[in-house]
């Protein structure tokens, strides 16, 4: 990073973080099983309230300890909601590469290729998830095998 801003000799370097979570972030962090209000009154002052997002300076202590804390919640994430759901998509992801093998083994190794669309968070993930799905969609509706699509219920 240093090379990319060249700071003069003696010079600080300050680095801000900028997180505008989604409310899906947000709910994808609650527990699994948990209560979540899915209304749109509830989701829509949610969202309200997100916007703008947050900019946390992490040259100041108060910006890095709230993004250590943050990282903190590692050991969090098996018990979260998204977690759950990415982890049912990946075994449903795998049952089909298995039903196709058999059939066509190509297309079930492009298939296997595909979830590399499927990363990140916000808008990145959601197009990455959205390309999977339809990519999956055609050859759903090429009549080869069927998988139910992913759902992400907030």
């Amino acid at each position: 990073m240093l090379q990319e801003v060249k700071p003069s000799p003696g010079q600080l370097v300050e680095v801000t973080e900028f997180m505008k979570p989604r409310i899906e972030e947000i709910c994808g962090t609650l527990p699994q099983g948990g209560l979540v209000d899915s209304s749109i009154e509830g989701a829509q002052a949610m969202d309200a309230g997100l916007t703008g997002g947050r900019q946390i300076s992490t040259s100041r202590i108060g910006g890095f300890l709230q993004l250590y804390w943050l990282a903190g919640l590692r050991s969090w994430r098996r018990k979260t909601l998204r977690y759950s759901q990415e982890q049912a998509r990946i075994v449903e992801w795998l049952d089909f590469i298995a039903r196709v093998a058999p059939q066509n083994y190509a297309l079930a190794v492009e298939i296997a290729d595909c979830q590399q669309l499927v990363k990140g968070y916000g808008e990145t993930h959601e197009r990455g998830s959205a390309s999977f799905d339809a990519i999956l969609g055609d050859v759903r509706g090429a009549g080869r095998v069927r998988m139910r699509p992913a759902v992400f219920v907030c």
